[in-house]
């Protein structure tokens, strides 16, 4: 969603601009002084404006640094308002050696390095919180207006009937180089501001580089250098509010309702998923329940017709179906209580080789009847901060998978995998030697809709939902899951897990 295109934007730049300067020109030719007052006066509405609205919608901003530089023009303007009291004719600051030069070059220093910082790094996270930016910011302001104003330090830029001193024109000179560079790199991020917003940006840099070559050569404060160079500041303000305008009110208002949208169809997707849940529960559930109802009912109503032995083989079954159907609510209340979040998530630093030692100990009874080995081959000191709970079930649900397709001599290993302390997850993998998955069956693992399910090589009976739950934890935890397997060789499910703070418990083991 636009406002226009960018002929609108064209069109309402002339539209506003162009009377502005005929009315400063007009006051030029009655009083420079009253011209560069409204110049200077208009700049520095233009730039607390552009600031209301970065701050105010800031909450709903998806850049962190058009706050940045709402900040940054805020103070600026806050300087240029004492440059504009302090100017030639001005009778507030008396007794200074042309402190208006002075407050511009700190001012057009910090709107440039603001603009380079904000061009460079557009488009990435920022890693300083808004009040110690707001904080700096201030420093700087106060800091450079009491070296003029309080200690009277800094260097003269003007000297009646000589001009600008060196030391101006340097920093004149090194403005617009670092201007340069914020254009060169508001060019590179030119793909994350979009159109129009880079146009208007880009725009804004470059008008203020020219307006500083302009400042950088005026002999007098009153000359026609001076006077078009502020023209052209106004304009360079104009076109940092209209980006900051659309950054600031429009993308919100995409990003309300690309959000509304999204919440809408995680809404429908919930809903599904909760009628599949409710279908399955009723489907699966029948089975078992109704042969246990059947064979107990055979027990009573024939206690005398089966012997001993008939009587304990269908007890089994009995036990192995009940056995069964706990397993399918179990899963079934796992996977609906962690899709919901109504089980808490309490993240900790741990050591995912105890986490491992932990669910491989509730599967070895299992192991040992199918001659299946395990193997925990996570180094020691292997740190991860996350829920323990979520992780032990994610591994519990991995090793019995395997298990279950691995014959006997066969072989589950839990291990880790690209353990670069630098990267921001570890890759937790658990492999098997089992028969493998065919690639049609690998595509409906995880999808509860096509809810993939099949007896195990010692005919255990699988609920279907342990793979899907195994998905929504490592989800729901920032992390993944894949699976690569080939058939007759076995699987391997990896499942990414964020480090989190545990990287710096790493080391420490280490």
């Amino acid at each position: 969603m636009t406002i226009d295109g960018q002929g609108g934007s064209i069109r309402r730049s002339l539209t506003v601009l162009l009377p502005t300067f005929f009315i400063l020109y007009l006051f030029s030719r009655y009083s420079y002084l009253l011209f560069h007052t409204f110049a200077e006066f208009a700049s520095s509405m233009i730039a607390a404006a552009a600031f209301i609205i970065a701050w105010n919608t800031r909450r709903h901003s998806q850049n962190e640094w058009i706050v940045f530089l709402g900040i940054a023009y805020a103070h600026v303007a806050v300087i240029d308002i004492f440059h504009t009291l302090s100017f030639s004719g001005m009778p507030i600051f008396v007794g200074y050696d042309y402190p208006a030069g002075q407050a511009w070059l700190i001012a057009r220093s910090l709107e440039a390095v603001s603009l380079l910082i904000f061009s460079a790094f557009y488009g990435k996270p920022s890693p300083v919180p808004r009040p110690a930016v707001f904080l700096a910011f201030t420093i700087f302001t106060v800091g450079g207006l009491a070296s003029i104003f309080v200690f009277r330090i800094f260097p003269p830029c003007f000297v009646e009937g000589q001009g600008q001193t060196p030391f101006k024109v340097i920093g004149e000179t090194a403005i617009i180089c670092v201007l340069l560079l914020a254009s060169y790199f508001a060019f590179r991020s030119r793909g994350a501001m979009r159109s129009p917003v880079f146009g208007l940006t880009e725009a804004s840099i470059l008008l203020t580089a020219v307006s500083e070559v302009m400042f950088a050569g005026y002999v007098q404060v009153d000359d026609a250098m001076n006077l078009f160079g502020h023209f052209i500041k106004v304009a360079s303000f104009y076109y940092f509010y209209e980006a900051i305008v659309r950054r600031g009110l429009e993308d919100p208002a995409e990003l309300i309702f690309a959000n509304l949208s999204a919440s809408e169809a995680q809404l429908k997707r919930s809903n599904a998923a909760k009628d599949a849940f409710i279908s399955i529960l009723a489907h699966d559930l029948r089975n078992p329940i109704s042969g246990i109802a059947n064979l107990s009912r055979n027990l009573l109503d024939y206690p005398d017709e089966s012997g001993p032995l008939a009587d304990r083989r269908e007890l089994e079954v009995i036990q192995s179906t009940a056995r069964h159907a706990l397993d399918l609510v179990t899963d079934l209340l796992d996977w609906a209580g962690y899709h919901d979040r109504k089980i808490d998530d309490k993240p900790e630093t741990i050591d995912l080789r105890e986490v491992a030692a932990e669910a491989i100990g509730l599967h070895l009874g299992s192991a040992s009847d199918a001659g299946v080995a395990l193997a925990n081959e996570i180094p020691k000191g292997t740190m991860i901060h996350a829920d323990p709970m979520r992780v032990n079930t994610i591994m519990r649900n991995l090793i019995g998978n395997g298990i279950k397709f691995t014959p006997g001599g066969g072989k589950v290993a839990v291990a880790v995998k690209d353990q670069d302390e630098e990267e921001d997850f570890i890759s937790l993998e658990v492999a098997d030697t089992g028969i493998g998955i065919h690639d049609d069956d690998l595509k409906m693992l995880f999808q509860i809709e096509k809810r993939f399910s099949r007896r195990g090589l010692r005919d255990e009976r699988g609920t279907g939902f342990g793979l899907l739950l195994v998905k929504e934890l490592a989800e729901q935890g920032g992390g993944s899951v894949a699976v690569r397997s080939r058939l007759g060789e076995g699987s391997v499910f990896s499942v990414a897990l964020p480090r989190g703070s545990g990287r710096q418990g790493a080391r420490a083991t280490s």
